[in-house]
């Protein structure tokens, strides 16, 4: 038998208190802020994390850009001096050259150089030394590429005795790289002057250039969609004459054979 006072609730009617519709949970003002700051919390971080995500692939995807650019860069620069250089070995070891050279052939210059055969090749300067160095052809293409000039005194000076492309020629093979007059890089090539049949040792070498100035800056701007400069630094020689090699995202050293002056950078930069 259960007891109980008169005033005390049976369990079943307390039960019945607890769980009828009058009970409700009540929460203080302190805990419900709490709750409400870590869900912002929550959101501003889940916000913060996907921006950052964006940016780096953003960011990721701008390098890449600019990685692809400067290879391709890479690769006209390259594509240029091989044309210098494969024309360099078709005049070099011909027998109308050496006959020039030898004083035999003195309508040579214009039977094989009027301005259209140098736009074929892309080449401003033509350059042709004896074995002494002294220069007996000095052609070069006027601003405009429509007629030819003589070569100015500071072009002809990187094929005469001394010069970095008389200083970098090879007796065998086609000699290539880069140059300096000022802040202006040029490519070049030469290869020594010999008969069809190559006997014989060199009577001269034979020597391409192309200005790489602001009209071929304008045309790789235009072709990689970027705006492009060559900025010289100082502090380190150039090296011997090696295939370009990238020297970040946005730029490729070029390298020369000049063992003086400084090295120089091409820059791309996005428009």
């Amino acid at each position: 038998m259960l007891f109980r006072s008169p005033g005390q609730k049976s369990p079943s009617a307390a039960s019945v208190a607890l769980g009828g519709r009058g009970w409700r949970p009540r929460l203080g003002f302190l805990t419900s802020l709490v709750i409400l700051g870590a869900f912002a919390s929550l959101i501003l971080l889940q916000l913060g994390l996907g921006r950052s995500l964006y940016q780096r692939g953003f960011l990721e995807a701008e390098r890449r850009d600019m990685l692809a650019r400067s290879r391709h860069a890479q690769a006209l620069l390259e594509q240029g001096i091989r044309q210098l250089s494969s024309a360099a070995a078709d005049y070099g070891p011909w027998t109308d050259t050496w006959r020039f050279v030898r004083g035999d052939q003195p309508t040579y210059p214009q039977d094989n150089f009027p301005q259209y055969t140098m736009q074929r090749f892309g080449a401003d300067v033509v350059l042709i030394s004896d074995v002494q160095g002294r220069v007996l052809l000095q052609l070069a293409l006027d601003a405009s590429r429509t007629q030819t000039l003589p070569a100015p005194p500071a072009e002809v000076a990187l094929a005469a005795a001394g010069g970095p492309v008389w200083n970098a020629r090879g007796h065998e093979d086609v000699t290539q790289g880069y140059a300096m007059i000022g802040d202006e890089p040029y490519q070049w090539a030469t290869a020594p002057v010999r008969p069809n049949d190559l006997s014989g040792d060199p009577v001269g070498w034979f020597t391409m250039m192309r200005r790489l100035d602001g009209r071929f800056l304008g045309d790789i701007g235009h072709t990689l969609d970027a705006v492009t400069s060559f900025e010289r630094k100082t502090g380190a020689p150039w090296q011997a004459a090696v295939p370009l090699e990238p020297e970040d995202r946005k730029s490729t050293r070029l390298n020369s054979s000049h063992t003086v002056i400084s090295y120089a950078v091409f820059c791309l930069k996005k428009k």
